[in-house]
């Protein structure tokens, strides 16, 4: 059998699957696709500033306002005429602001894979439909949905170690970033959390800060919990940014009932108890419990590595920007030449049994029944037929080849019931090749 079966032609690309389903082998024509790289999946948090605000730099200029440097009537920068240097002058106006240059890429190598409950259920449906589908186009899938992948980070530098949580798989690049996570996600479940009403506090408040993000008041900063009550906001879901960055986003109000409404909220106490401690054992506010937490419990949960795999909608949690951007570049990439994945996607459904062959100019199928080619002279004159037919018009469907062998014939006529009828037997023995957009062609014999 040669490795050329002639087919019709294919859609070009595939629809974007939604996020929180599974991968459906639902192909749209060109018109209706969006390019994956358009996604911004690893950018794509409203409170996270741009990789430029985070250098400093605010929206590039154009050249012909001012950023092209030399003398400009009424700028800061270049010499005047007399050939003074504008930015010594005391009348000189403010100079070009120079945004600082981005951070060295992190020394990580970043692969994405398909994941394994994804393939697990395409194997399940290319198997049910008894169909061939485009491989390219199963890549395309992924592409349109990396939550739907699974991401390999290896370290190429001796000095960066990955550290990983052992509870979620959760990666981190930092102790500090690590234990943070640990707290966030992982303290709750060592200890009870108990919900106290205690007194008012006590003092002479003007004011009081409120987080400009989240609406949450922090109370009066020269009250004793205030610190604490920064912190743990700011650990909440602010890590993205740095701590002095989630600062600069508190307001201070003198507002009287707001100072109130502080007060009030201040009754309610959280305390914290580790868990199976004897009914008497004293609760502890948060960061007593977190001290605690990461004196007796971190060192357990977490294991160093120079790699680490983990689901993409995972890894997409971390608050580490530089991690997100590595992410992001990588992905780009692959969105452009998407080799890696295709050739780990390939490996996948092989790996699981399924059959890929290859038709028309080159491109790669897949199927779940090996294509089997049988000569026409050997098998009966209905069956000879239709090989005959499809062999002549390779990518014909159902309708075409009734059409083409019982001119008239209604689909429920004996006549038509003749030649669709084989159909099924012959695609199920991989006699017919049946592909995804119902066109049909037989596999040639071997030259």
């Amino acid at each position: 059998m040669s490795d050329s079966i002639p087919q019709g032609e294919a859609p070009a690309d595939v629809t974007p699957a939604n996020r929180d389903q599974v991968l459906e082998l639902n192909f749209v024509p060109a018109w209706a696709r969006k390019p994956p790289g358009e996604m911004p999946f690893f950018r794509d948090r409203p409170d996270r500033p741009d990789r430029h605000d985070r250098a400093g730099g605010g929206p590039s200029r154009d050249r012909r306002t001012g950023g092209g440097g030399g003398a400009r009537p009424g700028g800061g920068g270049g010499r005047d005429a007399r050939g003074l240097d504008r930015a010594r002058r005391p009348d000189a106006g403010p100079t070009r602001y120079r945004p600082a240059p981005p951070p060295p890429p992190l020394p990580i190598q970043v692969r994405f894979l398909p994941d394994d409950r994804q393939i697990a259920v395409l194997v399940k449906r290319i198997r049910s439909s008894q169909r061939a589908y485009p491989l390219t186009e199963i890549v395309s899938l992924f592409l349109g949905n990396p939550d739907a992948c699974r991401v390999k980070l290896e370290s190429t530098s001796p000095t960066q170690k990955l550290l990983q949580c052992k509870p979620c798989g959760m990666v981190a690049l930092s102790r500090p970033e690590m234990e943070n996570h640990l707290l966030r996600e992982h303290l709750d479940e060592f200890y009870d959390v108990e919900e106290h009403i205690g007194e008012p506090p006590t003092g002479n408040f003007v004011c009081v800060a409120k987080c400009g993000l989240s609406g949450v008041l922090l109370g009066p900063p020269n009250h004793n919990l205030y610190a604490e009550r920064v912190d743990e906001v700011y650990r909440s879901g602010y890590m993205h940014m740095t701590l002095d960055e989630y600062k600069r986003n508190i307001q201070t109000h003198h507002d009287a009932a707001l100072i109130e409404q502080w007060k009030a909220e201040s009754q309610k106490q959280t305390l914290y108890r580790r868990k199976g401690a004897p009914p008497e054992t004293a609760g502890l506010r948060r960061s007593a419990a977190a001290s605690q937490f990461l004196k007796e419990q971190a060192d357990g949960l977490i294991k160093s590595a120079s790699y680490a795999s983990l689901p993409v909608a995972l890894v997409r949690r971390s608050g580490n920007t530089g991690l997100m951007d590595t992410l992001a570049d990588a992905w780009s990439r692959e969105c452009r030449a998407p080799r890696n994945l295709s050739i780990a996607v390939h490996g996948a459904l092989r790996g699981r049994h399924l059959h890929v062959f290859r038709a028309g100019a080159g491109s790669r199928f897949v199927t779940d029944i090996p294509p089997v080619p049988l000569a026409p002279e050997r098998a009966i004159e209905s069956i000879r037929d239709v090989l005959l037919c499809l062999r002549a018009h390779p990518g014909f469907n159902r309708t075409q080849l009734l059409a083409e062998l019982r001119p008239g014939a209604s689909p429920e006529s004996p006549e038509a019931a003749a030649i669709l009828s084989p159909l099924g037997w012959l695609v199920e023995r991989g006699h017919i090749i049946e592909f995804f957009d119902g066109t049909l062609a037989v596999p040639l014999e071997s030259a």
